[in-house]
């Protein structure tokens, strides 16, 4: 469930583990997270649009193929 994931264990390593990267105060990650995340996301999503239209060229024109 979607609405559960920031109590999830693992999703609050990744929280510590960015602060801890980017060495954020508590007050100042709380302020930039949503940003933070919001990149990431955008980020992921990115490559897998990327992974997906690779994937397509290759289907529809094997011989692009790498």
């Amino acid at each position: 469930d979607a609405t559960k994931i920031k109590f999830n264990d693992g999703y609050k390593l990744i929280q510590e583990a960015v602060r801890s990267k980017f060495r954020l105060s508590d007050d100042i990650f709380k302020i930039e997270w949503y940003n933070l995340h919001e990149t990431f996301l955008n980020k992921r999503r990115d490559i897998k649009k990327g992974l997906r239209k690779q994937e397509t060229t290759v289907q529809t024109n094997p011989s692009a193929q790498i």
